[in-house]
């Protein structure tokens, strides 16, 4: 696999669209990721103070075939206020650059934190950054505009980050953002599958994610170092980091919509979830046995 990082300009975004096979709707929005990432590079406070993770890390940094909607990130401890007009703050600032440096517009249209209140001590900011290109309609207005064409990006607090590097977020670029190495990024994958009981949601991507890099780099992938970072970030949790977690009730759940929406996410590049769960099984196998 090889990472799919836009390598251009603007004015470049249809021959990029043609070289990797990709509608130019999709390259827009994949040049507004770009941007964004560009502008956190930029950003002293923000550069500093979050970490990518997530499917679209995977996607950006380390090569994978999925393609999600939004842009998630973990703050590190104390390093962002638990606040949401304080973030508006911090992100419109990283923002007001884009048209200068990246060509297109960027604004932080809402920012939400959920769950709404302060007993809730991993809360995860839900922020809505809206865009305009040259010759959009509301290019010279956006700033007074609500808009409809947005990129979420997603701030989590209070989560357990293990290992992470600096890389540049843009091809043959200088400035670089953190980024969580992918056993950090595979570690809490794990768990989000074992969370699904909890939060009652199906983690059908993370199945997938854990099967695509278990084929794709098995032997240069650190397994020590995954199950290691799984046992603090369940810890951190409160989830029980065993193999016997993984059973049919975990499998179940993260087979609804599997097909549907691993077909829609990563079409040229499919495994089927029997498949993609027997690849998480053997990854489970690794884990230390109970009491170890």
């Amino acid at each position: 696999m090889k990472t799919l990082q836009f390598t251009g300009q603007v004015s470049d975004i249809k021959s990029w669209c043609k070289e990797n096979g990709i509608p130019e709707h999709v390259g827009r929005r994949r040049y507004v990721e770009h941007a964004i990432l560009g502008c956190i590079a930029r950003s002293g406070k923000l550069r500093n103070a979050i970490v990518f993770k997530g499917g679209n890390a995977l996607r950006i940094m380390y090569g994978s075939s999925r393609s999600t909607l939004d842009l998630d990130f973990t703050a590190l401890p104390d390093a962002l206020s638990d606040d949401e007009d304080d973030l508006r703050v911090i992100a419109d600032e990283a923002f007001r650059t884009s048209a200068n440096s990246f060509g297109v517009k960027l604004r932080c249209q809402k920012v939400k934190r959920n769950p709404r209140g302060q007993e809730f001590t991993t809360p995860t900011y839900k922020i809505s950054v809206a865009y305009q290109f040259p010759g959009d309609r509301y290019y010279e207005n956006m700033e007074t505009r609500n808009l409809s064409e947005t990129v979420p990006v997603e701030i989590s607090l209070n989560d357990v980050v293990c290992d992470m590097s600096e890389l540049s977020p843009v091809a043959n670029g200088r400035s670089t953002i953190k980024v969580c190495s992918l056993e950090d990024i595979l570690a809490e994958k794990l768990r989000s599958i074992l969370q699904q009981k909890v939060r009652n949601r199906n983690r059908s991507q993370d199945v997938y994610d854990i099967a695509l890099f278990a084929r794709s780099h098995a032997a240069s992938i650190n397994w020590q170092a995954v199950y290691t970072y799984f046992a603090i970030k369940c810890q951190a949790r409160g989830i029980i980091a065993e193999r016997k977690e993984f059973d049919v009730a975990i499998r179940e759940m993260a087979a609804l919509n599997y097909e549907k929406e691993i077909n829609r996410q990563a079409r040229d590049a499919f495994i089927s979830f029997d498949d993609a769960w027997n690849e998480v099984e053997r990854v489970v196998e690794g884990l230390p046995p109970a009491n170890s």
